[in-house]
């Protein structure tokens, strides 16, 4: 977004993003309205948008346009919604900068989101019985060479 100055921070109930090139220490955004903590956040370097995800269960693609003032919330600047039913760990943007890929609590799968056609896909990387499926995936990351495609 800003030539590598962003800082993105999730925590209780809010997103913060710093410029760290700045003197004053002040988040350049503070979006809150979050129902419960902001668990995962990122950056999109080709298009102007953020992504969360958090333990309301709920991965956002965010507008910055509407992420400031004294008006700025959660489902005010949330221009894309994917409702995972249960808690989400980790949040990652694909190569591709279409596709965010979720880890979530009591899933053993990992979900790709395409945000070009919102639709999304699962799939298992651990061979565990249907028993086990209370396992979580904690986080997750892609190799930025991988030209994987949904």
């Amino acid at each position: 977004m800003e030539d590598g100055r962003l800082l993105g921070a999730g925590g209780f109930k809010t997103f913060r993003v710093y410029d760290i090139g700045c003197a004053s220490h002040q988040p350049i955004i503070n979006l809150g309205g979050f129902e419960r903590n902001v668990t995962s956040v990122g950056f999109n370097d080709r298009g102007p948008w953020l992504y969360s995800g958090g333990e309301d269960g709920l991965v956002r693609v965010l507008d910055p346009r509407e992420c400031s003032g004294a008006r700025a919330s959660a489902s005010r600047a949330a221009a894309r919604l994917l409702n995972m039913g249960r808690p989400v760990n980790s949040v990652t943007l694909a190569p591709s900068g279409t596709d965010l890929v979720v880890g979530a609590q009591q899933s053993a799968a990992v979900t790709t989101w395409c945000l070009r056609t919102n639709r999304c896909s699962s799939w298992w990387p651990f061979a565990l019985p249907s028993s086990c499926w209370t396992f979580s995936v904690q986080c997750v990351a892609i190799d930025s060479m991988c030209e994987c495609t949904t």
